[in-house]
């Protein structure tokens, strides 16, 4: 009887102690979600608006200009692509944000999911953006 109490102890104060490491990292998350709670709010909302504007609005997020283009075909290059008779009379660009473009054309094939896996891109660095800011505002 005195084992099986003891026992019966030993599983609870094991149980608790997991209970409380579970306690300890839902607080640890709890703190930054409050430390950080603008931060956060600002980049949901940030993320939120243009991911609906490129959702909602296909017509104004068409690949209409050079930028687009030239921006597409660097990533394409990247990608490992030959698009050099469509850029043949666009001018240079740079390569910077083209290289970190590139991966989203191993993620399909079609031209328009590319596009859009761009765009989805462009509006977690513009999110991001706006929570750097703010930090330097602070």
């Amino acid at each position: 009887m005195y084992y099986q109490k003891l026992k019966y102890f030993r599983v609870e104060g094991r149980n608790a102690r997991r209970m409380d490491g579970q306690i300890r990292k839902n607080s640890i998350v709890a703190e930054a979600v409050k430390k950080y709670r603008i931060q956060i709010i600002l980049f949901l909302s940030v993320f939120v608006v243009k991911i609906l504007t490129n959702l909602l609005f296909k017509s104004l997020t068409s690949a209409t200009g050079n930028d687009e283009i030239g921006t597409i075909a660097g990533a394409a290059y990247f990608a490992g692509l030959d698009w050099s008779d469509v850029v043949s009379t666009i001018l240079y660009y740079g390569w910077g944000f083209s290289a970190l473009m590139a991966p989203a054309f191993h993620l399909s094939d079609n031209m328009s999911v590319i596009y859009q896996i761009m765009l989805s891109y462009n509006a977690l660095l513009m999110a991001l953006s706006v929570v750097i800011c703010y930090n330097i505002l602070k």
